[in-house]
This record gives C-alpha cells, structure tokens and sequence, in this order.
C-alpha cells in the first residue's frame, strides 16, 4: 500500500490536515487557558479542587467505559471502508455504545449507594450531573474519533476549538449567573457538551453516513458478528483502564485525604497549565498520524504493512521525546510570567513544579505514542500488564508522595510512574516486534 505522503498529492493533503490539527488544537488551547482565567477569578481554590474532583468521574468513564469503545471505532473504520462494511461497522458501533450507557448507569448507581450508605447524599446531584456530562462527553469522543478515522481534519478541528471554548465560556456564565460553586460550573461544561454534541450528529450525518450508501443492509447477526470484533480489540482497555483511571485520579485524591481541597485546586491548576499542554502536542501528533498508521496497517494481519506503520510510530517517537525537552525549558523560562497572566494570585505558590510537571506529562505522552506499535498489531492484551502494573504503582507513589510532601510529592510521583510506564512498553516493542501478527 502506497504511503499517503509518497506522493506530491499525497504530501499536500496530508499538510493541509497538518494544518486542520493545528488549528483545532490551538484553538482548543486559547479556550482552555482563557477558561482557567475565567474560573480561578470566579471561584476559591475549594471550590476549583471539587472541580477536579467530580471530573476525576468523567475520565473513569473514559477509562473503562467509552474509551474502550472509541478506540475500537478509530481502529476498525479504515478496514471496514477497505470491505465496504461501514454500514455494519455503524450498526455494531451504535449496539456497543448502547452497552456502554448500561454500563454507566450502573456505576452511576453504586457509586450513589456509597454515597447515601457514607452519609454523604448532599454529592447526589453532582454525582448526576457528572453522569450526564459522561455520557455526552463519550458520544463526542466516539463520533469525533469517527471524524478523525475519516480523515474529516476540518470537522475534528471545528468541535475541538468550539468545543474547550463553549466549556469555559457558558462554566463562567453559569458561574456568573447562578453562583460561585463547583455545581454551576459543571453545569456550564454541561450545557456546552450539549450544543457540541448537536454539531456533531449533524457533521456525522453530513459527511460519514453517505459513505456507506451504496453497501448492502447487514442482518443482526452481522452486526452482531462486527460488534465481537470490535470488543476483543476494545475490552483490554477497559480492563487495563481500572488501573490507569486509579493512578490518574490518586493525586488529586490523595491530596484531598491527606490536605486539604484547596490544595487539590492548586493542583488542578497547574496540572491544567503543565501538564495537560504537552498532552495536548502529543495528541496533535498522534491525532494526525494515528489513522494514517491504522489504514497503513490495514487489519493487522499484513507483517509488511505492520511493518511500515512501525517505522512511523518509532519517528513519532522520537519526535515526542524532542518536544518533551523543549517543553521543559521552555517552561522553566515562562513559568512565573505565565502563571501571573493566566491564574488569580492565590493559585500562584505552585509554578515553581510547573518545569516537573511538564517533564511527566511528556514522557508519559511518549510511552503512549510508543503503545501504538502494539495498537497496530491488534494486540492491546500486550499492553495489559504494562499498564495496569504501572498504574498502581503510580497510584501508591502518589499516596506516598501526597503524604509526605504534598502538591510536591504528588508530581513526583507522576514523574517516576511516566519513566516506569516508557521504559516497559519500549522494552515491550523490542521484545515483540518480531513475534507474529495478533488478531483480534
């Protein structure tokens, strides 16, 4: 299969979707740090850190609920375009997300039993809220992963800028307008998930249903047949991301437990300001070349194609290690200015971590970009032990280092898990580029 950049053609399209990624990023960038601004003026530090702690509800669902799902959509739509099979490849997708909001009104359920069983039924609202804005956030995450499979760069790019900026802007209004709590304020990014999601079914129906008008009509037990498929690339995920939701969601946790919740406000600021940066270049990156490796790769079973999307993800590789040292020099310069323009004064004590913070976020990122090799080889029960191992360690040198240390402690503590986590999955590449090609 040719390159899609191999040609004069090939390199302009592929530069002009460079240029969609950028955009939407950058767009989605502006609008998360003028937000910041917005929100750090408008509330305390307590009221910021219940923030993050209620949106610690909608990575879980990411994590182990639609995550797996929109990874399995991103994965399957090239070689379902390459049969002709997209109309099955909608019907198994819709059955799979329907599963899905099962699965997250389950949770959703027991999560509010301990809440009434702990004497602490006064979080019920938000706990629902939170649900909501899960279940929005999942279907934006799987039709803009459509989007992207598609190559849609100007559709991925338009909801990724409208969408950080609707969060921040109707979070302040709602802020404004009812009051200064955590409560409004997720209600703002609520209401904003609403109208993104409007905008999508509408670019969904516009530019991804008409490919498949041509195919037949799949019976159930095709899409059925589709759908299985689909799990057994998708369900190591969900089990590897229990972990990975534990370690992500520790520190601000273990700094809730062991400090206090203003210092869980710090903290998700400068997690906002450091280390969600680089993980944002990341998956520009990522976003552009990911499914260009998948529809390269084909259905995993070509060695040769596999072959040559490894080729690319080592580049990227590369590529991320060089941003991350760039990141953290240039963070060292800019920290104290930056956080001066972009946080109100009592957020300020912690810009000194900021350089830290920045150097776990990227590598972390990189052991990400360096998981795709397994990716493209449908292996993702490769990346299970990988993951999940990390991830509690992770999780424990939080605790460790929230306990000791504090807000410190904590970034060093996402510092030491991101090294552990590289180093394995390029060990993993190194020992298994060789092995047969998985399928799913």
């Amino acid at each position: 299969m040719k390159a899609p950049m191999s040609t004069p053609s090939g390199l302009r399209r592929l530069t002009r979707e460079f240029s969609w990624v950028v955009a939407g990023q950058a767009a989605g960038t502006l609008g998360a740090l003028v937000g910041v601004r917005l929100l750090t003026q408008a509330l305390k530090p307590a009221a910021y850190g219940e923030i993050g702690l209620g949106l610690t509800l909608v990575t879980l669902s990411q994590q182990i609920v639609f995550g797996p799902l929109c990874s399995a959509t991103l994965r399957s739509f090239a070689p379902a375009a390459e049969r002709n099979e997209l109309t099955r490849f909608f019907g198994a997708t819709k059955l799979l997300f329907q599963s899905a909001i099962g699965a997250l009104v389950g949770m959703i359920a027991l999560l509010g039993l301990v809440l009434v069983w702990s004497n602490n039924a006064r979080w019920l609202p938000l706990l629902l809220l939170v649900g909501f804005l899960s279940v929005l956030s999942g279907y934006n995450s799987m039709l803009d992963g459509i989007q992207n499979a598609a190559r849609q760069r100007p559709v991925v790019a338009w909801h990724q800028g409208a969408g950080q900026w609707l969060r921040y802007l109707l979070a302040a209004a709602a802020v404004l307008v009812i009051g200064a709590s955590s409560m409004s304020a997720i209600l703002g990014y609520t209401l904003g998930a609403v109208l993104v999601l409007g905008s999508q079914v509408t670019f969904f129906r516009q530019k991804i249903r008409p490919l498949a008008r041509l195919e037949a009509i799949p019976d159930a037990r095709q899409i059925r047949e589709t759908a299985r498929g689909m799990w057994n690339y998708g369900w190591p995920f969900a089990v590897y991301g229990i972990f990975t939701w534990g370690q992500a969601a520790s520190d601000r946790w273990a700094l809730q437990y062991f400090r206090s919740t203003a210092d869980v406000g710090l903290y998700q600021v400068l997690y906002q300001l450091s280390y969600y940066p680089v993980t944002l270049a990341s998956v520009l990156l990522t976003q552009l070349v990911t499914p260009i490796l998948f529809a390269r790769a084909g259905d995993g079973t070509d060695s040769g194609r596999i072959e040559q999307a490894r080729r690319m993800t080592n580049i990227m590789v590369a590529g991320s290690v060089g941003i991350t040292l760039l990141g953290v020099a240039v963070m060292f310069l800019v920290r104290q200015p930056m956080f001066s323009l972009l946080v109100a004064p009592e957020y300020r004590t912690a810009s000194s971590l900021a350089p830290a913070m920045v150097f776990a976020s990227g590598v972390f990122a990189t052991g990400q970009v360096a998981a795709l090799n397994q990716l493209t080889r449908s292996a993702t029960r490769a990346l299970i032990a990988p993951k999940a191992v990390t991830a509690c360690l992770g999780t424990l040198l939080n605790c460790i280092g929230a306990w000791e240390w504090g807000i410190g402690g904590v970034v060093a503590g996402n510092a030491a898990f991101s090294i552990l986590y590289l180093l394995w999955v390029l060990g993993l590449d190194n020992q298994g580029h060789e092995r047969p090609v998985q399928t799913a």
